[in-house]
């Protein structure tokens, strides 16, 4: 799988998981999921370019 995918994947993820668990807040919670997401899908992303290069 490419590394870029992990931004898009883990986005997804965020926001099902910041919707599950801050269900109450309701979009906040999702909106802030995916922003995490995004960010640890980078980082990944990040780390892995280093390696290849």
């Amino acid at each position: 799988m490419k590394p870029a995918y992990w931004i898009a994947i883990l986005a997804l993820v965020g926001g099902i998981i910041g919707y599950g668990v801050f269900h109450a807040t309701g979009w906040s919670g999702t909106i802030l999921g995916v922003v995490l997401g995004i960010l640890v899908g980078a980082v990944i992303y990040a780390g892995q370019a280093r390696r290849t290069r």
